[in-house]
């Protein structure tokens, strides 16, 4: 398993766990901490995948999601979206950014890198 994932968390312990079990499973992991940091990491090489926090200071989740999904190059962008508020997010907003997986905090090692399997297998068949 390869791919460059990108992952945007401010909690950096949590940060660090994600970076760990996706590098462990063969990613290849760079990380921030606001959206506008994964703007400016995406615009200096690109990335397979995205794994982005809903909560995050300066520009959220969503914001940054939904600027992702508004960019003609960026639009197709696999994107596993993670929050403690999974359910208290309206599926027609997820549904509006193509946000198909979420991953629930607290969630385990496994079920973050098998979603993030799932997610570049999808796009690996959508693209070819």
């Amino acid at each position: 398993m390869s791919g460059q994932v990108i992952v945007a968390e401010d909690n950096r312990v949590l940060q660090d766990v994600i970076r760990f079990n996706l590098t462990r499973a063969g990613y290849s992991v760079r990380t921030a901490t606001e959206g506008r940091q994964v703007l400016q990491l995406i615009s200096e090489a690109p990335a397979d995948l995205l794994v982005t926090d809903c909560q995050m200071p300066g520009m959220s989740g969503l914001e940054l999601v939904a600027t992702i999904r508004s960019m003609a190059d960026l639009k197709d962008l696999p994107i596993l979206f993670c929050t403690a508020k999974g359910l208290e997010i309206d599926q027609r907003i997820l549904d509006e950014l193509r946000l198909p997986v979420l991953l629930c905090k607290p969630f385990s090692p496994r079920d973050l890198v098998e979603k993030c399997k799932q997610l570049l297998e999808a796009s690996a068949v959508t693209t070819a």
